[in-house]
């Protein structure tokens, strides 16, 4: 991964990941999900969330509004 790109969360539900990067698109802050779950083992490891750092703070800003349903 590039170094410019900021670790903004991680969590143990791949699906909790993907739904925090849906809640970015619909700002259109781009980011990326790295899974490091162990594929054999799927209770250990983690999805990490990345955002360029010049998005950093509308990433973390737009994670923390209530959404549709929250």
């Amino acid at each position: 991964m590039e170094k410019d790109w900021v670790k903004i969360m991680s969590d143990a539900s791949p699906a909790t990941i993907l739904l925090m990067q849906g809640k970015l698109l619909e700002q259109d802050i781009p980011s990326v999900v790295i899974d490091k779950k162990d594929h054999a083992y799927q209770m250990f490891g983690e999805s990490e969330l990345y955002v360029h750092r010049s998005h950093v703070v509308m990433a973390l800003h737009a994670l923390n509004q209530p959404g549709h349903g929250d």
